[in-house]
């Protein structure tokens, strides 16, 4: 099990290596790309902050209890903070498992375990402005 909070551009491959699927026969992945489109139009970038003693702690809280949750094998977490531009990726995760649907289950349950309970703030960067989400 792996997870962090960085400021570095994501490096997929490298990551991936990271993963246990000794006996899995399921790895899937997701990347939180970010789109060029947001509520006011056109996005530049996202913006993430975070609560740093907090964040890291809780990623991996939620990490945990999914794989725990979910029978996985193994996860990797990582999420990025500060300017991200439009196109490169914002989070990556990696969860391995034996079969395909505790994978793919876990894997929703993660996204939206780490959107609603770590903080982790996102604001959109316009041309023209910026808006934080609530």
């Amino acid at each position: 099990m792996y997870s962090e909070i960085t400021k570095d551009e994501i490096n997929a491959l490298e990551l991936i290596k990271k993963l246990d699927c000794q006996g899995c026969g399921s790895i899937i992945e997701f990347h939180g790309v970010v789109r060029p489109d947001g509520e006011l139009g056109e996005i530049m970038a996202l913006y993430y902050d975070y609560h740093e003693s907090m964040a890291p702690k809780i990623l991996n809280e939620v990490l945990s209890e999914a794989i725990g949750k979910f029978s996985l094998i193994d996860g990797v977490v990582i999420h990025r903070v500060g300017l991200i531009p439009v196109g490169e990726t914002s989070l990556f995760i990696a969860l391995s498992s034996k079969h395909r649907k505790e994978a793919l289950s876990g894997m929703e349950w993660l996204i939206d375990g780490i959107k609603t309970r770590v903080p982790i703030w996102k604001k959109d960067v316009y041309k023209n402005g910026s808006y934080w989400h609530q």
